[in-house]
């Protein structure tokens, strides 16, 4: 079965924000993927899914439409935020390195998308608007196997606009 192609308000913020992510060297660097598309492997729609390969990224699109008040309502721009979830297995040493190393690897990653790009398609990306500190959660949570250890998350929120 050929694979969907996202169009609208509601698939273009996600594609574009797995665009972002999947272009930065960093990540690609991060999961051991050869370039952008491999590395779209690793970035996942809505929620985690059988067996994961970590790292990885979980995109997921948070609120849509805009306010009464906002200056996006006057000129009918469509906005809604995009939540990026990064994870990762701590790094069999310490504590405090296991999360240095995760945000280190973040932190460029998240430098690379901000500084890049900010317009894919017709979906423009703003600032980081909310973020989430990093904690360790049961691995068992995404794989079958309940023994796998922990994963180290954190999560960022993008505000995104489309015209």
């Amino acid at each position: 079965m050929p694979a969907a192609t996202p169009s609208g308000d509601l698939s273009l913020p996600l594609d574009g924000i797995e665009d972002l992510i999947a272009a930065s060297a960093t990540f690609q660097s991060w999961t051991g993927a050869a370039d952008a598309d491999a590395a779209a492997a690793y970035i996942h729609w809505h929620e985690l899914i059988g067996n994961v390969t970590f790292p990885c990224a979980l995109v997921k699109r948070i609120g849509f439409g805009h306010r009464r008040d906002t200056p996006e309502f006057l000129t009918g721009e469509q906005a809604c935020g995009v939540d990026v979830t990064f994870y990762s297995v701590p790094a069999g040493i310490d504590e405090k390195d296991s999360f240095v190393i995760h945000d280190n690897h973040v932190g460029a990653i998240l430098n690379e998308m901000q500084t890049g790009q900010r317009t894919v398609g017709q979906t423009r990306f703003g600032d980081i608007s909310e973020t989430e500190t990093p904690m360790r959660e049961e691995r068992g949570l995404y794989t079958d196997d309940d023994s796998a250890g922990d994963v180290i998350r954190s999560t960022y929120r993008f505000s995104t606009s489309t015209d």
